[in-house]
């Protein structure tokens, strides 16, 4: 089953180092929220994504694609999943993600770090 996880708050990325195949988006404080959502994602190894999204829904699909299977085959030993995002062609490739709501800002320290060259 592909179940979604869905966010009805604008998000940006927060912060991506490619060495620690670490992706880390942050909901912005908007519309009267007293909340921040901040999503986390380990070992990334590709990503289609814009900086910004109005909202954000992470579906868990198959990996399908014969050129995206191709150009992960480096990490054919890794237990890799597709990530499809609301819109069409946007994804995260990573063996997993978790999400935290909390009362942090947007100069709050990151609940996936320290991450490197931020804090």
């Amino acid at each position: 089953m592909n179940e979604a996880s869905r966010w009805e708050r604008p998000f940006r990325i927060e912060h991506y180092t490619i060495s620690r195949g670490t992706l880390v988006l942050r909901s912005l404080m908007a519309d009267g929220r007293d909340t921040r959502v901040e999503i986390g994602f380990v070992g990334v190894r590709r990503i289609s994504l814009p900086t910004n999204f109005d909202r954000v829904e992470i579906t868990r699909k198959s990996l399908t694609d014969p050129a995206l299977l191709a150009a992960l085959e480096p990490w054919s030993n890794e237990d890799l999943a597709y990530f499809a995002f609301q819109n069409d062609g946007d994804y995260v490739v990573a063996t997993g993600f978790s999400c935290v709501e909390d009362y942090g800002d947007s100069r709050a320290k990151s609940r996936f770090g320290p991450l490197p060259g931020l804090w």
